[in-house]
């Protein structure tokens, strides 16, 4: 089996990928209004309780889940919008999207980083593989 590239579908890729970051920022964005919001009822500053936050185990764990929610959103589109060909556009959706967050959405390269990274393109394959063989 050779790979032809006109099977490569970039519009797919590209609107998983506007899925995924979109939903992320998205989700970004709530998630400052609502820590905005909470610190302003206990009388402490955002930026202050955010850092509070930002140190603990649970706020990366809410913010992988949060990601690799997206992902997955991102990986559904992508699949079906490049149907019959889901899985090697849900691999290089994968690539691409562990790129686009290593790039803009991380600060520093830690164990929460190698493990997203690591995480992401196998998953992104399964979204693909579920997608080929439903009838969506």
């Amino acid at each position: 089996m050779s790979l032809d590239l006109r099977h490569i579908r970039l519009r797919s890729i590209a609107a998983g990928l506007l899925t995924d970051v979109g939903g992320t920022i998205a989700a970004m964005i709530l998630g400052d209004l609502v820590l905005s919001f909470i610190a302003a009822t206990k009388g402490i500053s955002a930026e202050e309780y955010g850092r509070h936050l930002a140190s603990g185990p649970i706020f990366q764990f809410l913010s992988m889940v949060n990601g690799l929610m997206f992902s997955c959103a991102g990986a559904l589109v992508t699949s079906l919008l490049s149907r019959p060909y889901c899985l090697l556009n849900a691999l290089l959706f994968g690539i691409f999207t562990t790129l686009t967050s290593l790039c803009f959405f991380t600060t520093s390269i830690d164990y929460y980083t190698m493990l997203v990274c690591i995480i992401i393109p196998p998953m992104c394959v399964m979204v693909g593989f579920f997608v080929s063989r439903s009838s969506l």
